[in-house]
């Protein structure tokens, strides 16, 4: 029974922190730390609550899932149901929904038991009724949703402002996104096609620069909201801009059997490498810092590849860069906590 316990406990802190990540990961781009609302979330007895930038209890543990705060509501779960919670942790819409997101521009898209998605707003009323297949977050004012294996986007009144016509499609960044129709592209808020289909992969505009792969098996390279090569195509792999630098991959293929490896560096907006392929693992830089991993081990280093926090943590949960408004979460076996900048706990470790 205790061994039971314990493998439902880790499915469950490992779903919430995936979760977590996914959810941070589709923060906007473009002023997205203004939706923050203070809190982090953190895990004290198997249950979620939440505390403030100095590791003070603001609301107690006693969700099943918790997420962060956006738009002044935070998604949190009592399985099998989610709800939203103001700062305070008074619900505001109570739970009733089998699937949901976070809000943004005020708008969040729900489902009940498998049902069609709509947009409700903050008081819980459907803005936008149910009758989507699939929907996302709402970015520069629109959001992309999919019917019949197509996607289009839509305003905040539910309006089509691109008849759904893709078989993929990306959020709004820095005006763009990118879409498939044969190839991939990216259309501006129009449905016009400002760079033509060409490539294989891409990611999102960030800082005004995408990487894009123009064939399988060719290189990543990176190109401006014109189309124009800025960085010439030569990385195996390649993540997008963040703080002015991005990551990139070299693969090392190995002989014997063994299997291919990956070792990441960072480079400017020139393609300059500021540090010589040796990490195993790595994330974006945010706050001026990067969570990279060696044998195992995540420290944190500077823009210069100098380690400010030296590698001593398991892994790293909540958020794709690693610091989020000042602090990151680690986790060290099955227990996580927060730490500054400093490397300083904020909150200890806990399971």
């Amino acid at each position: 029974m205790k061994e039971l316990k314990t493998v439902k406990y880790t499915l469950s802190l490992f779903i919430c922190i995936a979760l977590l990540l996914i959810s941070a990961s589709c923060e906007k781009k473009e002023g997205g730390r203004k939706e923050f609302g203070g809190l982090f979330p953190v895990l004290s007895a198997s249950k979620w609550g939440y505390i403030d930038r100095e590791g003070k209890l603001v609301i107690n543990p006693q969700f099943d899932y918790a997420m962060n705060f956006s738009d002044g509501l935070a998604r949190v779960g009592r399985n099998p149901l989610w709800g939203y919670i103001d700062t305070s942790g008074k619900y505001i819409i109570n739970p009733q929904f089998n699937w949901a997101q976070d809000f943004h521009d005020g708008l969040a898209a729900v489902s009940i038991w498998g049902g069609k998605v709509g947009y409700i707003d903050t008081s819980g009323k459907y803005i936008i009724n149910p009758q989507f297949d699939g929907a996302w977050d709402f970015s520069e004012g629109l959001a992309r949703v999919c019917n019949n294996g197509k996607w289009g986007y839509i305003d905040t009144t539910g309006k089509y402002i691109i008849k759904s016509q893709f078989s993929q499609a990306g959020d709004f960044h820095e005006g763009l996104a990118f879409v498939l129709h044969g190839w991939v592209g990216f259309i501006d808020k129009t449905g016009k096609y400002i760079i033509s289909p060409r490539f294989e992969e891409v990611g999102d505009f960030s800082e005004g620069l995408a990487r894009v792969k123009e064939r399988l098996w060719t290189s990543w390279g990176y190109i401006d909201t014109t189309g124009k090569y800025i960085i010439n195509p030569q990385f195996d792999l390649a993540k997008d801009f963040h703080d002015g630098l991005a990551s990139v991959g070299t693969l090392r293929r190995q002989t014997f059997g063994f299997p291919t490896v990956t070792k990441w560096d960072y480079i400017d907006k020139e393609g300059k490498y500021i540090t010589n392929a040796q990490f195993d693992d790595v994330r974006d830089f945010s706050d001026s810092l990067a969570a990279v991993t060696t044998r195992g081990q995540v420290g944190f280093i500077d823009k210069k590849g100098i380690y400010i926090i030296n590698p001593q943590f398991n892994r790293l949960g909540g958020t794709r860069e690693g610091f989020f408004n000042e602090l990151a979460l680690v986790i060290v076996g099955e227990k996580f906590g927060y730490i500054d900048k400093k490397g300083k706990y904020i909150w200890n470790l806990t399971n």
